[in-house]
């Protein structure tokens, strides 16, 4: 997959413009970017971090903390990475979160790039044109992958789990590529539960449409794995066997708490799409293009 995607490039002097714009442009993106998207990116990892490595915190007043429903798998990077930064010399926590959203960002435009030029490759040059210049100079977009928020990172985990896998299934050999598939899919799962629908989706295409019978097994196996290590994390960091999915389900499905964040109809994100992500003046038309690519390419794993 990189050498053709490093000979797609190559040929296409254009190609290497773009990218190299849209590369300059994240970096700068990641030195400049002030905020976070939800204030879960900042109470559900940093202070969660804060409260796990002994330091003041204001976890112990979030109903996550209380509920045992937070994920603790991004947690543990960020400890890692604080105490990383810490270890050579770098303790100012501005430098280490702008290091952070530097090497976020990057991460995310190799993985996303990757992405469009894999499943463009046989289309015509101007049509992979134009999704290299929407993928990296979208308004918003060039932000977005500087966050370190549950939805940005789980996503980058699941699309690149994809690609990975779509990529090399007809190359490998043996059951460890399949098993480390499905525990990289466990990974942005617990990342962001809700990306338990596209990993749904993900197996309905691989069951229907790939038809892949005997990767199903090692793929699950591969789930199953993740699931008991991001369970022995939680327990390392709630001192107690927790299951937090379950827990996650519970309390805010069973018992209504997600009601009371809002509870604005699904139409609030057709309007999101059509008029604020991810660029306002050409939002409809990819819009009307989306809903036609899904009657047309629906056999495409994206």
């Amino acid at each position: 997959m990189l050498a053709a995607t490093k000979e797609i490039i190559a040929s296409d002097p254009r190609l290497k413009w773009i990218l190299l714009g849209g590369l300059i442009l994240q970096i700068v993106t990641g030195i400049t970017a002030i905020g976070t998207s939800s204030a879960d990116q900042h109470f559900q990892i940093i202070e969660f971090s804060m409260h796990q490595l002994g330091k003041p915190s204001g976890a112990g007043y979030t109903w996550e903390m209380q509920h045992f429903v937070r994920q603790t798998l991004q947690v543990y990077i960020f400890s890692g990475y604080h105490l990383l930064c810490n270890g050579i010399g770098i303790t100012d926590p501005y430098a280490q979160l702008t290091i952070l959203r530097v090497l976020l960002g990057m991460g995310m435009f190799v993985v996303f790039n990757l992405l469009a030029i894999y499943y463009f490759r046989n289309q015509s040059r101007q049509l992979l044109f134009y999704v290299l210049l929407l993928m990296n100079f979208s308004w918003s977009l060039p932000y977005m992958r500087t966050l370190f928020s549950s939805e940005m990172v789980s996503s980058v985990f699941f699309f690149g789990t994809l690609l990975l896998y779509d990529a090399k299934k007809d190359k490998y050999k043996g059951l460890l590529f399949p098993v480390l598939i499905g525990l990289l899919f466990c990974m942005a799962f617990y990342f962001r539960f809700q990306t338990m629908f596209a990993i749904a989706g993900f197996g309905i295409w691989l069951l229907f449409f790939e038809k892949r019978y005997r990767d199903i097994t090692p793929i699950v196996i591969g789930f199953l794995i993740g699931v008991a290590i991001n369970s022995w994390l939680d327990y390392g960091f709630y001192k107690e066997w927790v299951f937090t999915p379950y827990a996650y389900f519970h309390v805010n499905i069973n018992e209504g708490r997600a009601a009371q964040f809002g509870t604005s109809s699904f139409m609030r994100y057709i309007w999101l799409i059509l008029f604020v992500m991810p660029a306002p003046l050409f939002s409809l038309i990819l819009f009307v293009y989306s809903i036609k690519a899904f009657f047309t390419r629906y056999s495409n794993p994206v």
